[in-house]
């Protein structure tokens, strides 16, 4: 691929009912005398011919090259290559994987692609993998588990225990379901075992999760095997009870059957799934995380009817202190230490990993394949943009039109 040649030129944008119209020369010779009315134009390339026909292909090559997103400017990370890296987790010590991830600090550390705990972790993380260069990422993580367990379960105790004082207070109708709801997310914290009944919702809901990351790093086959599962998952009874359990057990044997003959078998988390829903269906107790989002969804469930609206509205603020890993550090180390090592690395990496970005979406009329209407943005903020008009994402973006030279 060679780029023969780039000619540049002002573009008045696309706007509802106006179409879309090219100043004249003088036109744009006047704009380059002053500041750009973002609301009214844009600087974007155009008529740019490749030695080979110019295809969509042609872009995506450039992300392995460095290209800077369109909206923050920092390099972006090709799919193929986060991806490669995430599946060389298990076989590599922490000083490799460590090695890979500083080559990219500049652009995840980036205020618009992390927050201020999860920033902590890594620096945390990454000191603990300095003193443990040849173990495995997953050692490291599980090294740091007592201390920032011990702290957030403290953490987290003291506002079950608050709550508990407020059950005193509650109608009588309300105090058993209050208290039930307490002491098994009680034991989700101290990390009890708890029984659970089986919930085809729930079991679709963390497929999708996994679908979107695989979707993320653009491997197509695996989107479609969990879309395969996902199909085959609608037998499931909505609800199950006792009288459904036999062909609940027979639904999830299908599905684990596709599983077991995918290339994607070996993933961690999938495999959790169906291990832990094949518990549930046999109706043994297993050990849940807790969930400060299921939490407060269980509670406000409990006491939707209260009478006292105070005491609910109380109530409600005292659940909502619960820390996460969105504001808590330690939060945020124990959620990663539950789950499997590539699902942390994938946490710090997704948000810089490159994709299209269709300048007028595709979702109201923008064509999806023509290279003038494409461009690299970072997957975060391509996700978080949806399909907003291009002039109110600049706005939002002052930066772009630079960014867009450097992208050029």
């Amino acid at each position: 691929m060679k780029i023969q040649t780039i000619q540049p030129i002002y573009r008045q944008f696309y706007a509802p009912n106006k179409g879309l119209t090219q100043p004249s020369v003088l036109e744009c010779k006047k704009i380059e005398n002053k500041n750009i009315e973002l609301s009214n134009s844009f600087y974007y390339p155009t008529n740019i011919s490749f030695k080979s026909e110019v295809e969509l292909e042609a872009l995506k090559r450039l992300f392995s090259h460095g290209l800077p997103c369109l909206y923050t400017g920092v390099e972006m990370l090709d799919a193929k290559t986060a991806l490669n890296f995430l599946n060389s987790i298990t076989k590599i010590n922490s000083k490799a994987v460590f090695e890979f991830l500083s080559k990219w600090e500049k652009s995840f550390l980036h205020p618009e692609f992390i927050t201020e705990s999860a920033k902590e972790s890594y620096f945390i993380i990454k000191e603990q993998a300095e003193q443990m260069p040849d173990a495995p990422i997953r050692d490291v993580l599980q090294a740091l588990r007592p201390q920032y367990e011990k702290e957030l379960v403290k953490q987290q105790l003291g506002i079950i225990n608050t709550l508990e004082s407020y059950g005193y207070s509650l109608p009588e109708e309300f105090v058993t379901k209050y208290r039930q709801l307490l002491e098994d997310n009680r034991n989700r914290i101290l990390g009890k075992p708890i029984s659970l009944d089986f919930s085809p919702k729930e079991f679709q809901y963390k497929l999708e999760q996994i679908k979107s990351e695989y979707h993320t790093m653009r491997d197509k086959n695996a989107v479609s095997l969990i879309n395969a599962i996902l199909k085959e998952s609608k037998n499931f009874s909505p609800k199950t009870k006792t009288k459904n359990i036999s062909s609940q057990r027979k639904v999830l044997m299908k599905l684990e059957g596709m599983f077991n003959r995918s290339q994607i078998n070996k993933d961690e988390s999938i495999r959790n799934i169906f291990d832990d829903s094949k518990l549930r269906l046999n109706n043994k107790k297993i050990k849940i995380p807790f969930s400060k989002k299921v939490f407060l969804y269980d509670l406000s469930e409990a006491i939707v009817d209260l009478p006292d609206k105070d005491l609910k509205k109380i109530i409600m603020t005292i659940a909502s202190k619960f820390p996460t890993s969105g504001d808590s550090s330690t939060s945020f180390i124990i959620k990663y230490t539950s789950k499997t090592p590539d699902k942390l690395i994938y946490n710090f990496l997704w948000p810089i990993i490159a994709t299209i970005e269709h300048i007028w979406p595709k979702s109201i009329g923008g064509p999806k394949t023509e290279l003038s209407n494409c461009a690299g943005a970072c997957a975060k903020i391509n996700s978080d943009r949806g399909s907003i008009l291009f002039v109110e994402q600049m706005r939002k973006k002052p930066m772009t039109p630079v960014n867009a030279q450097k992208q050029l």
